[in-house]
């Protein structure tokens, strides 16, 4: 029988053994973590940064990051105005940079987060109308103003998948 991980995290368990529970969670069992269970550990666990004492913040990873030896990671969740916000760090090609998003927003498609990367079978049916166009010989211009994609997301995937 599954156990109903909304519950089991508030019940009276040494800090240890909660530990060794969330770090056996599956992804479905994190996935079924509701927003409510979330805003009650920030308000229990997490630390006042801003004005407001009802604000906190609840880091998650603390380790300031030196080199270029990480990846995107979660570092943290805020609850502002009774709102959630996840923290991310996420490297790029170029750059990185600290972001701050709505739990919605990151939680909007649970199968694919923000900064994940498409497969090209992903990117593939995403863009089938593009590939079309382009195969016919439409300008990428034409394209992008036909489908409301950018004209750069055209060109990669015109170099991606019809000039190959």
């Amino acid at each position: 029988m599954k156990t109903n991980i909304n519950l089991e995290l508030f019940k009276r368990y040494a800090p240890k053994h909660k530990l060794e529970i969330i770090e056996s969670l599956s992804q479905e069992e994190i996935l079924a973590i509701t927003p409510a269970t979330i805003i009650r550990m920030v308000r229990e666990a997490g630390e006042s940064h801003y004005k407001s004492k009802r604000d906190k913040k609840l880091c998650v990873r603390r380790v300031i990051r030196k080199g270029n030896e990480w990846n995107s990671e979660f570092t943290g969740v805020d609850l502002l105005k009774g709102k959630l916000y996840v923290n991310l760090y996420v490297q790029y090609d170029n750059t990185d940079t600290e972001d701050c998003i709505s739990y919605d927003e990151f939680m909007r498609d649970k199968d694919r987060f923000r900064g994940s990367i498409k497969t090209a079978e992903q990117k593939k049916e995403e863009y089938k109308e593009v590939i079309s166009l382009l195969k016919r010989g439409y300008s990428i211009r034409n394209v992008a103003k036909l489908t409301g994609f950018s004209i750069q997301t055209v060109q990669t995937v015109k170099n991606q998948f019809v000039n190959t």
